[in-house]
């Protein structure tokens, strides 16, 4: 099944791998493999990270619920079934929903363990190559949405992480570093 998702996506992204290579200089794509790219701009939090304790929170609420519906001897006995029948249908839909979720989840790590060794090939050139991987993709799409700030802070964790070659961590969060004090000190100041 990992095999085939990966196959499938490989299929799904090449025609947009082939279409944005146009879009910058040749220099560009030193720094950064029109792979990474792409993968980077389609995937979403969904993809990266089940959010497990949000599974939980919710699961434990419907068997407050059902608890709640037990104890309470105003509630008709007829009631109290089908409130009892709707938490439990919802709790497991939801269990459903967070297994699907971690297959997913599964395969897209697989997918990006099997990338990540093409998506950096400059040895030498980490600075201009994290310079590119933040004016290009982390500023722009973290100005987006607070899910998309999420999700580029778990990517580069997920980069860092995976040990992607070529991909300097001390380096990404330096400059994310430089230009959070040199915003704050042109437009606070």
């Amino acid at each position: 099944l990992v095999a085939q998702y990966i196959e499938a996506s490989d299929a799904v992204t090449t025609p947009l791998v082939k279409s944005i290579v146009p879009a910058y200089s040749p220099k560009f794509w030193d720094d950064l493999s029109p792979r990474f790219f792409v993968t980077f701009w389609t995937l979403t939090m969904y993809d990266l990270q089940v959010p497990t304790q949000s599974y939980e929170r919710e699961l434990k609420r419907f068997k407050d619920q059902i608890q709640s519906a037990e104890e309470n001897k105003d509630l008709a006995p007829n009631k109290k079934k089908k409130e009892k029948e709707r938490c439990l249908s919802m709790m497991e839909r939801l269990a459903d929903e967070d297994s699907r979720q971690q297959e997913h989840n599964k395969r897209v790590l697989a997918r990006l363990q099997k990338e990540k060794d093409q998506w950096f090939q400059s040895k030498v050139a980490k600075m201009e190559m994290t310079t590119q991987f933040l004016q290009h993709c982390l500023f722009p799409r973290c100005k987006f949405a607070a899910s998309d700030a999420l999700f580029c802070a778990k990517f580069v964790h997920l980069l860092h992480c995976l040990q992607t070659p070529n991909f300097s961590t001390l380096i990404c969060y330096d400059r994310v570093d430089f230009w959070r004090y040199f915003i704050y000190d042109v437009f606070v100041y």
